[in-house]
Protein backbone atom coordinates (compact mmCIF):
# COMPACT_ATOMS: atom_id res chain seq x y z
CA UNK A 1 0.00 0.00 0.00
CA UNK A 2 2.81 2.23 0.61
CA UNK A 3 4.45 1.58 -2.30
CA UNK A 4 1.26 2.24 -4.16
CA UNK A 5 1.03 6.18 -2.25
CA UNK A 6 4.78 6.21 -3.68
CA UNK A 7 4.32 5.57 -7.43
CA UNK A 8 0.92 6.39 -7.82
CA UNK A 9 0.49 9.63 -5.64
CA UNK A 10 -2.73 10.96 -5.17
CA UNK A 11 -4.40 8.53 -7.01
CA UNK A 12 -7.53 6.77 -5.35
CA UNK A 13 -7.04 3.30 -4.15
CA UNK A 14 -9.75 1.22 -4.87
CA UNK A 15 -11.06 -2.49 -3.62
CA UNK A 16 -12.38 -4.51 -6.27
CA UNK A 17 -16.02 -5.33 -5.22
CA UNK A 18 -15.46 -8.80 -6.86
CA UNK A 19 -12.52 -9.73 -4.96
CA UNK A 20 -14.44 -8.50 -2.26
CA UNK A 21 -16.64 -10.38 -2.03
CA UNK A 22 -15.15 -13.70 -2.93
CA UNK A 23 -12.58 -13.10 0.01
CA UNK A 24 -15.51 -12.90 2.27
CA UNK A 25 -17.24 -15.85 0.92
CA UNK A 26 -13.82 -17.79 1.19
CA UNK A 27 -13.69 -16.81 4.46
CA UNK A 28 -16.85 -17.25 5.45
CA UNK A 29 -17.50 -21.39 4.55
CA UNK A 30 -14.23 -22.98 3.62
CA UNK A 31 -13.70 -24.83 6.19
CA UNK A 32 -17.77 -26.54 6.42
CA UNK A 33 -17.63 -26.40 2.10
CA UNK A 34 -13.70 -28.53 2.53
CA UNK A 35 -14.94 -30.69 4.91
CA UNK A 36 -17.75 -31.80 2.72
CA UNK A 37 -15.64 -32.22 -0.06
CA UNK A 38 -13.71 -35.05 2.24
CA UNK A 39 -16.67 -36.30 3.64
CA UNK A 40 -18.15 -36.82 -0.17
CA UNK A 41 -14.63 -37.99 -1.49
CA UNK A 42 -14.49 -40.39 1.83
CA UNK A 43 -17.92 -41.81 0.63
CA UNK A 44 -16.80 -42.50 -3.32
CA UNK A 45 -20.32 -41.56 -4.35
CA UNK A 46 -19.14 -40.00 -7.76
CA UNK A 47 -17.31 -43.12 -9.17
CA UNK A 48 -19.90 -44.99 -7.54
CA UNK A 49 -22.85 -43.12 -9.67
CA UNK A 50 -20.59 -43.01 -12.63
CA UNK A 51 -20.21 -47.17 -12.86
CA UNK A 52 -23.84 -47.29 -12.09
CA UNK A 53 -24.14 -45.09 -15.27
CA UNK A 54 -22.17 -46.49 -17.17
CA UNK A 55 -23.73 -49.99 -16.78
CA UNK A 56 -27.35 -48.20 -17.05
CA UNK A 57 -25.88 -47.04 -20.22
CA UNK A 58 -24.81 -50.53 -21.40
CA UNK A 59 -28.24 -51.81 -20.45
CA UNK A 60 -30.59 -48.99 -21.99
CA UNK A 61 -28.27 -49.02 -25.45
CA UNK A 62 -29.89 -47.80 -28.56
CA UNK A 63 -33.37 -48.06 -27.28
CA UNK A 64 -34.65 -44.75 -29.42
CA UNK A 65 -38.15 -46.08 -29.11
CA UNK A 66 -37.92 -45.88 -25.44
CA UNK A 67 -35.95 -42.67 -25.54
CA UNK A 68 -38.83 -41.19 -27.84
CA UNK A 69 -41.82 -42.20 -25.54
CA UNK A 70 -39.93 -40.50 -22.60
CA UNK A 71 -39.64 -37.25 -24.60
CA UNK A 72 -42.82 -37.49 -25.67
CA UNK A 73 -44.41 -37.90 -22.56
CA UNK A 74 -42.57 -35.59 -20.47
CA UNK A 75 -43.41 -33.00 -23.57
CA UNK A 76 -47.00 -34.20 -23.16
CA UNK A 77 -47.00 -33.98 -19.40
CA UNK A 78 -48.06 -37.96 -18.86
CA UNK A 79 -46.13 -40.72 -19.08
CA UNK A 80 -47.63 -44.47 -18.78
CA UNK A 81 -44.92 -46.70 -16.96
CA UNK A 82 -47.00 -49.53 -18.22
CA UNK A 83 -45.91 -48.81 -21.71
CA UNK A 84 -42.19 -48.46 -21.65
CA UNK A 85 -40.57 -51.56 -20.25
CA UNK A 86 -37.14 -49.28 -19.63
CA UNK A 87 -38.38 -45.93 -18.47
CA UNK A 88 -37.13 -46.95 -14.82
CA UNK A 89 -34.05 -47.41 -16.31
CA UNK A 90 -34.16 -44.39 -18.53
CA UNK A 91 -34.97 -42.24 -15.25
CA UNK A 92 -32.36 -43.79 -13.10
CA UNK A 93 -29.57 -42.96 -15.69
CA UNK A 94 -31.18 -39.20 -16.23
CA UNK A 95 -31.41 -39.16 -11.92
CA UNK A 96 -27.87 -40.08 -11.60
CA UNK A 97 -26.23 -37.75 -14.40
CA UNK A 98 -28.28 -34.81 -12.88
CA UNK A 99 -26.39 -35.46 -9.75
CA UNK A 100 -23.62 -35.14 -11.24
CA UNK A 101 -23.91 -32.04 -13.40
CA UNK A 102 -22.16 -28.77 -12.59
CA UNK A 103 -22.79 -27.51 -15.87
CA UNK A 104 -25.63 -25.05 -14.11
CA UNK A 105 -23.22 -22.88 -11.90
CA UNK A 106 -22.52 -19.58 -12.72
CA UNK A 107 -18.70 -20.23 -13.90
CA UNK A 108 -16.99 -17.55 -11.20
CA UNK A 109 -15.79 -20.01 -9.17
CA UNK A 110 -15.49 -20.92 -5.17
CA UNK A 111 -17.42 -19.24 -3.03
CA UNK A 112 -19.50 -17.71 -5.90
CA UNK A 113 -19.79 -21.79 -7.00
CA UNK A 114 -20.69 -24.69 -5.11
CA UNK A 115 -20.38 -27.84 -6.69
CA UNK A 116 -19.79 -29.99 -3.99
CA UNK A 117 -22.45 -28.41 -1.80
CA UNK A 118 -24.90 -28.79 -5.08
CA UNK A 119 -23.62 -32.12 -5.12
CA UNK A 120 -24.74 -32.85 -1.52
CA UNK A 121 -28.10 -31.35 -2.15
CA UNK A 122 -28.77 -33.47 -5.12
CA UNK A 123 -27.76 -36.61 -3.45
CA UNK A 124 -30.40 -35.89 -0.72
CA UNK A 125 -32.94 -35.06 -3.43
CA UNK A 126 -32.21 -37.91 -5.15
CA UNK A 127 -32.56 -40.19 -2.40
CA UNK A 128 -35.77 -39.01 -1.42
CA UNK A 129 -37.16 -39.70 -4.47
CA UNK A 130 -35.57 -43.16 -4.19
CA UNK A 131 -37.28 -43.18 -1.15
CA UNK A 132 -40.74 -42.38 -2.58
CA UNK A 133 -40.66 -44.44 -5.43
CA UNK A 134 -43.95 -45.99 -6.08
CA UNK A 135 -42.93 -48.97 -8.39
CA UNK A 136 -39.47 -49.84 -7.14
CA UNK A 137 -36.02 -49.00 -9.81
CA UNK A 138 -33.61 -51.55 -9.29
CA UNK A 139 -30.84 -49.09 -10.44
CA UNK A 140 -32.33 -46.64 -8.13
CA UNK A 141 -33.05 -49.31 -5.35
CA UNK A 142 -29.17 -50.11 -5.46
CA UNK A 143 -28.18 -46.55 -4.33
CA UNK A 144 -30.21 -46.21 -1.12
CA UNK A 145 -27.97 -47.78 0.89
CA UNK A 146 -24.97 -45.32 0.22
CA UNK A 147 -27.11 -42.51 -0.11
CA UNK A 148 -28.31 -43.04 3.44
CA UNK A 149 -25.17 -43.32 5.00
CA UNK A 150 -24.43 -39.47 3.28
CA UNK A 151 -27.88 -38.18 4.23
CA UNK A 152 -27.86 -39.75 7.43
CA UNK A 153 -23.68 -38.56 8.60
CA UNK A 154 -24.00 -36.25 11.38
CA UNK A 155 -21.19 -34.53 10.80
CA UNK A 156 -21.79 -34.10 6.91
CA UNK A 157 -25.22 -33.07 7.92
CA UNK A 158 -24.50 -30.32 9.85
CA UNK A 159 -21.69 -29.00 7.81
CA UNK A 160 -24.17 -28.52 5.09
CA UNK A 161 -26.63 -27.28 6.99
CA UNK A 162 -24.15 -24.58 8.59
CA UNK A 163 -23.21 -23.94 4.86
CA UNK A 164 -26.34 -23.19 3.99
CA UNK A 165 -27.06 -20.24 6.62
CA UNK A 166 -24.17 -18.66 5.28
CA UNK A 167 -24.61 -19.25 1.96
CA UNK A 168 -27.53 -17.33 2.43
CA UNK A 169 -25.54 -14.17 4.01
CA UNK A 170 -23.02 -14.30 0.73
CA UNK A 171 -26.11 -14.69 -1.75
CA UNK A 172 -27.40 -11.23 0.48
CA UNK A 173 -24.45 -9.43 -0.09
CA UNK A 174 -23.60 -10.49 -3.08
CA UNK A 175 -27.22 -8.90 -3.95
CA UNK A 176 -26.61 -6.02 -2.06
CA UNK A 177 -23.46 -5.33 -4.11
CA UNK A 178 -24.60 -6.15 -7.37
CA UNK A 179 -21.69 -8.69 -8.47
CA UNK A 180 -21.08 -11.10 -10.16
CA UNK A 181 -25.08 -12.13 -9.91
CA UNK A 182 -25.80 -15.54 -10.87
CA UNK A 183 -26.97 -15.63 -14.06
CA UNK A 184 -25.66 -12.10 -14.53
CA UNK A 185 -24.35 -11.66 -18.44
CA UNK A 186 -21.38 -9.20 -17.42
CA UNK A 187 -19.30 -11.61 -15.27
CA UNK A 188 -16.31 -9.84 -14.19
CA UNK A 189 -16.85 -6.80 -16.25
CA UNK A 190 -20.21 -6.01 -14.23
CA UNK A 191 -20.12 -2.33 -13.11
CA UNK A 192 -22.53 -3.16 -10.31
CA UNK A 193 -24.61 -0.70 -11.43
CA UNK A 194 -28.55 -0.31 -10.81
CA UNK A 195 -30.64 -3.64 -12.86
CA UNK A 196 -33.49 -2.33 -14.93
Amino acid sequence: MSAIGVVFPGVRDFICHFHFLRDIGKDLFAKEYAHIRNRLKTHKIRSMLRQRIKALSTLIGEDEPSVGYLAAGIDGGRLDPLGLPKLPALSAYALMHWCLDTSTLDGYGFPFDRPHLSFYQRLKLLHGVIDQQPIRCKALSRLWRPLTRIVEEPQLTQAAAQMEKKVEIFENLRQALSIALPQGKNALNDDGGRRT
